[in-house]
């Protein structure tokens, strides 16, 4: 119990390390694919790992602008085991206090969520899906997204829409390859 105790501790002091914040910031960028700015960070180990992030940010892709894509108050990811013992993040349920979120379509019809989202893990034998397979990389096994007190704003292309859905909370899983559902939820 003492071991715990003490790799929680010397845990949570190598997050306030300069180098430490730089380190999760790029697994953070990878993760996401997209730039990541925190303010800082904090870590549960046990019984589940778990990074928690106080003001986030989450930057677009170049495709579709250069305003944010997801900023919140605070974060919280779960992390997999065998992710972190391959030297990489594995999301399992990321949660978000107060974010807001701008969802843009570009001039081809493409969402800036779509590239964002990552594809379920195709099950092995007769998936149902034709076509080339597309690698499903180590970031890309996030199972739910839950959110409280969130605002989406809308775009197309540059051009800002006149309305947003503001203090929305609920919860969205993913039940197959690119496809989510929406759990509870109220606007």
């Amino acid at each position: 119990m003492a071991a715990l105790i003490m790799t929680q501790i010397g845990v949570s002091f190598a997050l306030r390390t300069r180098r430490m914040h730089g380190y999760l910031i790029a697994h953070l960028e990878r993760a996401f694919g997209r730039p990541v700015q925190v303010n800082g960070f904090a870590a549960r180990i046990f019984p589940l790992p778990q990074l928690e992030m106080n003001r986030i940010t989450v930057g677009e892709d170049s495709r579709f602008g250069n305003e944010y894509f997801l900023r919140a108050e605070s974060m919280s990811a779960s992390l997999r085991w065998m992710g972190l013992l391959g030297g990489h993040f594995e999301f399992g349920t990321m949660s978000l206090i107060r974010p807001s979120l701008i969802l843009v379509r570009n001039g081809g019809g493409t969402w800036n969520l779509e590239s964002w989202l990552p594809p379920a893990e195709a099950k092995s034998g007769g998936s149902g899906s034709y076509g080339p397979q597309v690698a499903v990389s180590p970031s890309n096994y996030l199972e739910k997204i839950e959110f409280d007190g969130g605002r989406i704003s809308f775009k197309t292309g540059d051009e800002k829409r006149a309305f947003a859905f503001t203090d929305v909370s609920g919860s969205v899983e993913q039940k197959g390859p690119g496809r989510w559902q929406i759990g509870r939820a109220h606007v």
